[in-house]
Order: structure tokens, then C-alpha cells, then sequence
């Protein structure tokens, strides 16, 4: 009960949503008449912390992609991110990587390149000024991460686009 109990703070799962409160939760225990049924009870309360911890996840990373997409042309990190979902800086990190397989930081620099593509094909914006309204305050690290995703600069980009229209 004890590791069930530190395992809910560690995700930060209120067990009080799920049992009311710990002393609910030991008095449930006790009410069991062998250690079988005591098992079956606490594999029971594991899977309900389990099926709760991932139903929150799911809210979580509809929070996260929510911010991202709202936010991405800011300077927001991850922290930034946590403390708007009010959890911590490694959990928001380890439930973005466990829901999506991919890194929160590749993530959002993905989706700013993305966006990039869009203005530099769609508009008349020079690079500079794609790479400040996609999140880039540097032009040379947004051509530096552009050139290293498309294998062309951003400014080569631009040309073919044209030349393409």
C-alpha cells in the first residue's frame, strides 16, 4: 500500500479522487478475510490508479499540443509549459514522450519548421521575418535547424517555391 501510495504521488495521481482518502484506503484493506483477497483488491486499486493515471495523460497531452500550437511562434520552453499545466518539468516531459513517442523540444521546433515551410511558400516575408513570426529569435539558428531538416536553406527554399508557382 505504502509503494501504491508513493507510486500515485510520483505521477501526481490524487488518490483521494479514487479512495476518498489513505485512511479509506487501509481500512479497505483490512476488511479483506484472507491475503488473496487482499491481493485481488490491491491488483484491483493498481489497475484503477493505472486506468486513471492514463486517462489523465490524455488530458495532458491535449494541454501540451494545445499550448504548443497556440504558443509556438513565442520563446516557450518547457518549463513554460509545466508550470501553465501546473505539473513538473520532467513529468511533462516523460508523458509527451510516452503518449507520442517523439522529444516535447523536437516536437515544437517540427512544428515551427512546418510553419516556416508555409510562410516562406505562401508569402513575401524574407527569412528573417519568417524566423521571428515561427518562434526563431536568431535568423542563423533558424537557418541552421531549417538547412539541417530540408537539407536546403530557407532562402534556397523560398526560390524553388517561386520558381515552382
Amino acid at each position: 500500500v505504502v509503494l501504491l501510495t508513493q507510486y500515485a504521488i510520483d505521477h501526481n495521481i490524487k488518490i483521494e479522487e479514487l479512495l476518498m482518502d489513505k485512511a479509506f484506503m487501509y481500512k479497505k484493506l483490512w476488511q479483506n478475510n484472507t491475503l488473496d483477497e487482499a491481493g485481488e483488491w490491491f491488483c484491483g486499486l493498481a489497475a484503477e490508479i493505472m486506468d486513471y493515471q492514463q486517462s489523465m495523460n490524455g488530458k495532458y497531452i491535449g494541454e501540451i499540443i494545445s499550448y504548443v500550437k497556440n504558443h509556438y511562434c513565442q520563446n516557450i520552453t518547457i518549463e513554460n509549459i509545466a508550470d501553465h499545466i501546473g505539473l513538473s518539468y520532467s513529468h511533462v516531459r516523460k508523458v509527451f514522450k510516452d503518449a507520442t513517442g517523439r522529444n516535447l523540444a523536437e516536437y515544437i521546433n517540427t512544428l515551427r519548421l512546418e510553419k516556416a515551410k508555409q510562410l516562406l511558400h505562401q508569402t513575401n516575408y524574407t527569412v528573417k521575418q519568417v524566423a521571428a513570426l515561427c518562434g526563431f529569435y536568431h535568423e542563423k539558428s533558424f537557418s541552421r535547424a531549417f538547412t539541417q531538416v530540408e537539407g536546403i536553406s530557407p532562402g534556397k527554399y523560398k526560390s524553388m517555391c517561386k520558381k515552382t508557382d
